[in-house]
């Protein structure tokens, strides 16, 4: 007659049923703690790949504006002065004034 009060999931035949169903969740509890650290070293690998290519873009910014600032330097009327007057042109002494053809002689 006790046997007839005692639960069903405590009875001798339905332990291999209750056991199964422990190794079905520690399957899964097992498969979601690989998963969220598999997850884990993906993030940090992509947060290290990212740190980079933030310091590569802060170094091209900083190259890009010496090369600007190189290429105003240069472009500069004193600099082309300066260059010219060393590579031996000098300043005009006589100026020509070019305009419209004027006609010499006209045919008949």
């Amino acid at each position: 007659m006790r046997s007839k009060y005692i639960p069903v999931y405590c009875r001798r035949k339905d332990k291999r049923f209750s056991f199964s169903v422990f190794k079905v969740c520690l399957f899964f509890a097992l498969i979601s703690f690989m998963g969220s650290v598999f997850w884990v070293v993906q993030s940090t690998f992509a947060f290290f790949k990212i740190s980079s290519l933030e310091k590569e873009e802060d170094k091209l910014i900083q190259e890009k504006t010496s090369l600007e600032e190189k290429l105003f330097k240069a472009d500069s009327l004193n600099n082309v002065v300066s260059v010219s007057h060393y590579r031996g042109f000098t300043s005009m002494v006589n100026f020509v004034y070019l305009s419209n053809e004027k006609p010499v002689a006209k045919l008949p």
